[in-house]
């Protein structure tokens, strides 16, 4: 069973030192099994990653030259909870912590055969609970988190721990799935599983829930130092940052603990929108279902600008819809920062380039350019639906008008 009330002791300790203005907070090293139940509820959006109201054990806002030790405490977490996030902060270093789910939103099971009934796999019920209900297989933890979504279930060779080679993905049990339970920690599950169905004799993992609690998150930061920090499980990616600047992970581990075949539900490292250093030096990413490390941008399309303080933006992720977009709106003349081509510029550094106006970039900060700003504000987002925004510049009036086709690039996430 988990702590609530650790949870919120822990919470407590950093936010206490922080307020008292320490420079370090130490934790005692152990072993700490943490739930949400009594944490505060905060919405946070988080690129790449399911936004919404999330709990928060450590949570690190508008705070400067700090540093989080953990003297080797392994943080246990039960459901849908975010071990850490910084928000604004300036060179703060987080070190020395062991993240783990004690149910992850990840289950191990052996397929035992198939046919045209659907497959039948083993699990260990009393380490991944699992029960079907309506036709849906649910995960749950005993301890309050459960989910009937069920993603996706990939075969594993057990003598490489990798995915089995020739086998396939099977992404269809999102939409279509009938569960039925056996007994003996035996279910049965039909889908379309076409010509390739989870091979019989070998391990399988399912995939439930979404991506709603990252193991650590840097948002809107400078000069974040991420040291000797172990994350076996997520339920989300491992290390997500977004807008930040000067990010080093030294010696940082997303791999599988025990005998588990896998790491973080998706990416062990993400970096949207960031600038300045991003170092991974002596780290070591495995097991995790996607990238070890994706380092990229966000655009958004301007749909159309219906007046000098309204836009209509398409977001072609629903993932990257955010709170606000930074935007820089900058003009530059003649050969000055780079070469025509094609009615357009070529610039070393640019962010982007807006074909529809060669006299009109978009680029997320200054401090590599050399020019004045003709615009720079916050849009601030209101949902239309899935791909559209309608975004309210909260800086100033936008004083050039945007031709459709335009992109704006930057910090969608603050």
């Amino acid at each position: 069973m988990s702590s609530h009330y650790t949870a919120r002791s822990l919470h407590d300790q950093v936010a206490h030192a922080i307020a008292e203005g320490s420079a370090q907070c130490t934790l005692e090293p152990g072993e700490y099994h943490v739930g949400g139940d009594l944490l505060p509820d905060t919405y946070c959006y988080i690129s790449n990653n399911t936004s919404g109201m999330k709990r928060i054990l450590f949570s690190l806002d508008h705070t400067d030259n700090f540093v989080l030790d953990g003297q080797g405490a392994h943080i246990i977490c039960h459901g849908e909870i975010i071990p850490i996030y910084l928000r604004h902060c300036t060179n703060v270093t987080v070190r020395n912590l062991t993240i783990d789910w004690q149910r992850p939103a990840l289950t191990p099971v052996q397929v035992e055969s198939a046919s045209e009934e659907g497959i039948k796999f083993f699990v260990d019920l009393a380490r991944y609970p699992l029960h079907a209900d309506g036709g849906r297989l649910i995960a749950s933890d005993g301890d309050g988190w459960k989910t009937a979504e069920l993603w996706n279930m990939l075969s594993f060779d057990p003598d490489t721990r990798e995915v089995l080679r020739g086998s396939s993905e099977h992404w269809h049990l999102e939409r279509y799935h009938r569960a039925s339970a056996c007994g003996d920690g035996r279910f049965r599950l039909q889908a379309d599983w076409g010509q390739c169905p989870p091979a019989v004799g070998y391990p399988a993992v399912l995939m439930h829930g979404n991506r709603v609690a990252p193991g650590v998150v840097i948002d809107a930061c400078r000069s974040v130092n991420i040291e000797d920090v172990t994350i076996h499980h997520a339920m989300g990616m491992g290390v997500v940052a977004q807008i930040s600047r000067d990010i080093t992970l030294r010696r940082v581990q997303v791999r599988p603990s025990g005998d588990r075949l896998f790491s973080t539900w998706v990416d062990a490292t993400h970096f949207v929108d960031c600038d300045g250093a991003i170092r991974l030096l002596d780290c070591h990413f495995s097991g995790q279902f996607d990238d070890a490390s994706n380092i990229h941008g966000a655009y958004r399309a301007v749909y159309a600008q219906e007046d000098a303080q309204h836009l209509l933006l398409i977001a072609g992720n629903s993932q990257q819809v955010g709170g606000r977009l930074r935007f820089l709106i900058a003009q530059f003349e003649g050969n000055d920062f780079g070469e025509k081509t094609d009615g357009g510029h070529v610039l070393a550094g640019a962010v982007v380039q807006v074909p529809a106006d060669p006299g009109l970039l978009v680029v997320a900060d200054l401090e590599h350019f050399n020019f004045e700003p003709l615009a720079f504000g916050d849009l601030r987002f209101q949902r239309i639906d899935r791909h559209r925004q309608f975004g309210r510049p909260g800086g100033q009036l936008l004083p050039l008008p945007l031709a459709l086709g335009n992109v704006l690039e930057g910090s969608h996430h603050p």
